[in-house]
């Protein structure tokens, strides 16, 4: 089982933190960036077992409707 929070917790709380960068200007450009927050977010709500594959981050991207973009120049 899961510890005291759920993946869906983290789910909405990752989104939370990437509207307030959003908000704030800023922008995550790299999959990297995104996979350790995921990670570090679901230590300190002690999510046991979780694993931030490419499966994870691919669904919670399509879930929440986010797209990354390569920005040149």
């Amino acid at each position: 089982m899961y510890g005291a929070s759920s993946k869906s917790d983290l789910s909405s709380d990752l989104e939370d933190v990437l509207n307030g960068l959003a908000k704030n200007g800023l922008r995550v450009c790299q999959l990297v960036v995104l996979k350790a927050k995921a990670s570090d977010m679901a230590l300190g709500m002690q999510i046991e077992y979780f694993k931030c594959s490419e499966d994870w981050l691919h669904r919670f991207k399509e879930r929440r409707g986010i797209t990354l973009h390569i920005v040149f120049g």
